[in-house]
């Protein structure tokens, strides 16, 4: 899902939990209403609110009152469970919305040793888009496997062939590439195999 989808999305949970609170507003004040009425016939609700049925004996307009402040509360914590759900969800949407912004910030500033790695490889595969979108996308796998590179002192390149370690903030791995000769139905290219090392 790209950052729009997510932030359409959450606006939409968002919109949703406005509903769900206004519902409890407009519940807890059905049961002020109630608990005045129950005043009128001379309870007092925090008194009598554990003995519905033994009021039902001398009230039963009263009985019927407490029954519905039990409903009215049902429904309370069912909208709070939901509204929990939903918060849930939009904490999790915006940790995925940062992770992606800051995967972008990431890219824009891809280190020197991958800028060098789509020269070389541009030359190979006669096409510089091919190898920057290449590139680009081994570099995102990268961060999503390290967090944040820091070290590309171990890692080497001979022709298009990458190989060795790199250090991230998160984990360390390490890259190895594999030639896939291509045919009538694929281009030539690189696959890249990543293990974590750390």
């Amino acid at each position: 899902m790209r950052i729009e989808e997510k932030q359409k999305y959450n606006k939409s949970l968002s919109e949703q939990l406005t509903k769900l609170e206004n519902k409890i507003t407009a519940e807890k004040k059905s049961i002020d209403k109630h608990i005045g009425f129950l005043s009128s016939y001379g309870y007092v609700y925090d008194e009598i609110k554990n003995n519905k049925y033994k009021v039902a004996d001398t009230c039963v307009e009263a009985y019927f009152l407490l029954c519905d402040i039990e409903n009215i509360e049902h429904n309370i914590k069912k909208y709070s469970e939901q509204i929990d759900k939903i918060k849930n969800k939009i904490h999790k949407n915006n940790e995925a919305i940062n992770k992606i912004n800051k995967k972008k910030n990431i890219l824009k500033e891809i280190p020197p040793f991958f800028t060098s790695y789509e020269v070389k490889l541009g030359e190979f595969l006669g096409d510089t888009d091919r190898a920057h979108k290449t590139v680009v996308d081994l570099y995102s796998k990268i961060i999503d496997n390290v967090g944040e590179v820091l070290s590309t002192s171990e890692v080497a390149f001979n022709g298009c062939e990458m190989f060795g370690i790199i250090r991230g903030k998160d984990s360390d791995i390490k890259i190895s590439s594999v030639l896939i000769t291509g045919d009538k139905k694929m281009l030539k290219h690189y696959r890249y195999i990543i293990e974590k090392i750390r």
